[in-house]
This record gives structure tokens, sequence and C-alpha cells, in this order.
């Protein structure tokens, strides 16, 4: 069983680190002065790290198919997690991250993540249509 407090930890540290990844342009890393390229060669080593807890994390998840999560459907994962219960679909689709995945990708995305009991989604008092999605408590 997958402790909840870790898969917070993981979430957020895959987010962040796979944040930086993405966000970083390599040819300009490259092409900086000296000094300028020793910080992202230093920020790039600490992303690896993250990166590479956060792989471990995703791999220890359950999934009744045997297949584990996409990328994307970790990614939402960790934005559910990092959000704390203030997580809809609306706010997936317009964060910036996930500008590549279509509203009916995002909704298929967020359906499995139900499914594998892994969040779960609760009606808002002022909008019947607004479900909030948060982490299920396994602790």
């Amino acid at each position: 069983m997958v402790d909840v407090g870790e898969v917070v930890v993981g979430t957020v540290l895959l987010a962040s680190a796979l944040a930086l990844v993405y966000a970083v342009d390599f040819n300009k890393t490259i092409n900086k002065t000296k000094g300028k390229n020793m910080d992202n060669k230093t920020k790039l080593r600490e992303c690896w790290g993250q990166f590479l807890i956060a792989r471990e994390v995703q791999s220890e998840l359950p999934a009744h198919d045997d297949k584990g999560l996409t990328h994307l459907e970790f990614a939402m994962l960790c934005h559910i997690a990092h959000q704390d219960g203030n997580a809809n679909i609306t706010s997936i689709v317009r964060h910036p991250y996930f500008a590549v995945a279509s509203l009916s990708t995002v909704k298929r995305a967020v359906s499995r993540l139900i499914s594998e009991d892994l969040i779960y989604a609760t009606d808002t008092s002022q909008d019947k249509r607004e479900r909030m999605l948060s982490l299920v408590d396994r602790g």
C-alpha cells in the first residue's frame, strides 16, 4: 500500500523537477557564459535527482491494469496534489503545462485517476457543475 504522504511529496517533487526540465532551453544553457552556465548545470543536476525520485514514486503507484500511469496522468496527479483540493478540470486545462492536452484527454485522464482510486471528486456548493479534485487519503 502506498503512503499518501509519500505520494504528495513525490508528486510535488516531480512537478517541480518536470517543470524545471521542460522549462530549460538547452541551447541557451550551453551557449551562455561560463559563470551562468555553471549555475544552470547545478540546477540541472538537482533536477535530475528530483526527477529520479519522482520516477520512483510514479512506478510505485498502484494501477489495476498493470500499465501504470502515463506521463500526462502522473503530471495531472501531481497538479491535483499540489493544488490541495482546489483543482478541477478547468484549472488543469488552463494550466500552461497541459496546453498540449485537449479537454477530452484531460477528462479521460481524470476519469482514470478516479477509477484507479488515486483521486476523488466532490461537488461544490456554489456551482453544481463544478467538481473539485483531491487525492484519496490513505492514512
